[in-house]
């Protein structure tokens, strides 16, 4: 049988202990700190001991969250947590830094280190750079496809996970700077205020849709479980660390029972396990990710619907609150949650007092709830409680020999593991013997949530052992037993990695187009980085012999933040061509890094965000000298990098917007090179293409003061 792992979130203990109970071999969850769910209640450091434990003894592993963008001090402080944790035994972290994962891999050598997803892998190329960098795993971004996760799996030898239930961010891999940039709530530092979900309008000259159209709905992956599965994919991730204990137990007993049916050959029933995780949470319809094109967006639904159940027939004043009269078709508790929604108009409760009359159903709500409003029941108490456990437990097998005049021997088996207790010789009975159905009781009362008795055998003869003595026997034999499944990780701890330090090779930069005039720019920048707008050959030669005429410093080419299967194979072309003439290639991706071993001149591009000395270190290492700093640097470089300015892209869609907007399919494609995002701010959508499509969210009034070096981005 294939070695599956269904991994959990735990935004609390409360949400831990459920992960465990429904089944999870493994759960994530952050600290008090640092990492991408800050507004979870997340776990206490004081907690993690006794967690950890439990986890073990159930045979489930615990890896802690520190998937967040940190400063200097706080790459100092991450690591002494990290020593605490490994202390406690915790078995993986999962990292976004690359100047954190740079520092713990040489502090720590024989930490194990994951890859999170925001670190963005979903190429070969960047699987290979993964491996290494020291990671035994990566999370891979949501946008992968079918044939890169294939490509990955045959060539690098690495775990892969992937999300299969949950939210989805419409940010690639959740790399997004718009909650950061206008609330000062960071993204990358787990503070994201979902600006996304709000609704927007999409515009296209005179075309436009009003909607919730950059809110992707949640991915569900349970048709494509079994492929996964065959490929060789690790570890299936359910997100999940801001939502209830309720959807933890569902979501995890859901895709346990659905894994076990798939490795024990049974078909699962897709449809009647989709309507139970609906029941806990859905936006709409669920999505298979990218798996199915890029149609991930619902523009009528933003949150959590629920499962439609009836009417609302009558509504009255009650004492300072109304009275609501429903027409329904299944039985609501207290506790339950639900939504009225009438011509878009949406009003949520929490059930309280129920009152059946007859085949209608009363509530109470403090909001007037129109006549003829559909309810949804968002909430299904009754429903989450009724999970089974379908917890891991260690089978036992008890021996115990009492036989007087000769030796005690009780023996205690589990997992291959073997404890004897010797206690000198036994006692003969002078008036009661013991009978073996007492000796049995008394060695079997072992904690039943972690244990499972799978034989006990006893021989006795004139025996006397007092229950004491039995008890005795029983507590210092699991002791023992839990010793040995609980050995504490030895691992070393050195010091500090030097610093390296970056270098400027230029003052001024600027991004440019394919519109750009590069004869009015010669005399303001010192070079150009070219970002294409259609990846290919011929349109970088042309604009690269037009650079020729008027600099003579090397043309700088930005590769993109997302390369999929297909386009890789236009980029390595590309890479190939003009890596020996007089070119530097930026990288966005960790992808960008495989080039520098075909004899490519790489420099660092601001969506690699590197954010911290030890992340240029960490370049610098690989011979990546010059560095734009990500935009969210928090001024704690001290080496020398360049501060992006002008524009920003403030994200990188893999979704198509005007699929969205036109409803039209790529072969009749209406983009005309029009696209606007409105809010309460005005944001452009541009456009690139590689073999594939993706578009920038363009904040195109974004300044910052400018540092000594600049690169300033000027595209039309």
């Amino acid at each position: 049988m294939k070695n599956i792992e269904l991994l959990s979130p735990a935004g609390n203990k409360n949400s831990f202990y459920a992960s465990v109970k429904s089944g999870a071999d493994a759960v994530y969850f952050g600290l008090s700190k640092f990492n991408a769910r800050q507004k979870a209640e997340n776990i206490s450091i004081e907690d993690l001991n006794e967690i950890v434990k439990y986890a073990h003894l159930k045979q489930v592993k615990v890896y802690i969250t520190l998937n967040t963008l940190l400063t200097n001090q706080e790459i100092k402080e991450a690591v002494e947590m990290v020593g605490i944790c490994m202390k406690a035994n915790v078995d993986a972290f999962i990292v976004q830094d690359v100047g954190l994962i740079y520092v713990l891999k040489r502090i720590y050598p024989n930490i194990v280190l994951h890859g999170s997803t925001q670190l963005g892998v979903h190429n070969v190329r960047g699987a290979r750079i993964a491996k290494e960098m020291g990671l035994s795993r990566i999370v891979l971004s949501r946008e992968v496809s079918l044939q890169d996760i294939i490509e990955i799996k045959n060539n690098v030898d690495i775990e892969l996970e992937v999300f299969v239930q949950g939210a989805m961010c419409v940010s690639f891999s959740g790399n997004c700077y718009l909650s950061s940039l206008k609330c000062g709530a960071s993204g990358n530092r787990g503070l994201c205020k979902q600006l996304c979900r709000l609704p927007y309008k999409l515009k296209s000259n005179n075309n436009y849709i009003n909607g919730y159209v950059i809110s992707p709905c949640d991915n569900c992956m349970l048709g494509y479980l079994e492929k996964l599965i065959n490929i060789g994919v690790t570890s299936f991730k359910i997100e999940g660390r801001l939502r209830h204990v309720g959807y933890v137990s569902v979501a995890t007993n859901t895709y346990r029972r659905a894994i076990n049916n798939i490795l024990n050959h049974k078909q699962n029933n897709i449809t009647k396990l989709q309507s139970d995780l609906a029941k806990v949470f859905s936006r709409g319809d669920y999505k298979s990710g990218y798996f199915d094109g890029k149609d991930i967006i619902n523009v009528n639904v933003n949150n959590h619907m629920g499962e439609l159940i009836g009417k609302v027939i009558g509504v009255s004043k009650f004492k300072d609150i109304y009275k609501i009269k429903i027409d329904i078709n299944k039985t609501i508790t207290k506790g339950d949650g639900l939504k009225f929604e009438n011509n878009g108009e949406i009003i949520s409760i929490g059930v309280g007092n129920v009152d059946v009359c007859g085949k209608f159903t009363m509530v109470y709500g403090n909001k007037y709830v129109k006549i003829g409003s559909n309810v949804y029941l968002t909430r299904d108490t009754n429903f989450e409680n009724s999970m089974e456990d379908l917890s891991k437990k260690r089978d036992i097998s008890i021996f115990a020999k009492l036989v007087a005049g000769q030796p005690i021997e009780v023996i205690y088996s589990s997992d291959k593991e073997s404890v004897k207790i010797n206690a000198g010789i036994c006692e003969r009975a002078i008036k009661n013997t013991i009978t073996e159905e007492t000796i049995i009781n008394q060695l079997s009362k072992i904690n039943s949530d972690v244990y499972n008795i799978k034989d006990i055998k006893i021989i006795t003869k004139d025996a006397f052992v007092s229950i004491a003595n039995l008890n005795e026997f029983r507590r210092k034999a699991i002791d023992d037993l839990e010793k040995k499944f609980l050995i504490k990780n030895e691992f070393e701890k050195n010091d500090y990695p030097e610093i390296l330090q970056s270098k400027i090779s230029f003052s001024n930069l600027a991004i440019i187009d394919n519109t750009s005039d590069i004869e009015s720019l010669c005399d303001k920048y010192d070079a150009l980085i070219f970002a294409p707008e259609n990846y290919s050959i011929d349109a970088i030669y042309k604009k690269k012999t037009e650079y020729s005429k008027y600099f003579d410093t090397p043309f700088i080419i930005n590769l993109p933040n997302i390369a999929m299967y297909q386009d890789l194979n236009i980029l390595d072309k590309i890479v190939e061509r003009f890596k020996n003439d007089n070119v530097i290639f930026v990288a966005n991706n960790l992808y960008a890094f495989d080039y520098i071993k075909t004899g490519a001149n790489i420099m660092i591009g601001s969506q690699m965000n590197i954010a911290n000395d030890y992340s240029a270190t960490f370049c610098v290492s690989y011979g990546i000298g010059d560095i734009i700093a990500s935009i969210e640097s928090f001024r704690s470089l001290n080496t020398n990098f360049y501060r992006l300015t002008g524009k920003c892209v403030l994200m990188t869609f893999a979704h198509c917007p005007i699929k969205t907007l036109y409803k039209c399919e790529c072969k009749d494609c209406k983009y005309t090179g029009k696209l606007e995002l409105v809010g309460s701010d005005k944001y452009s959508l541009r456009r690139y293409k590689v073999a594939n499509c993706y578009f920038e969210l363009i904040d195109n009034v974004y300044s910052k003061s400018k540092s000594k070096y600049i690169v300033e981005d000027i595209r039309n």
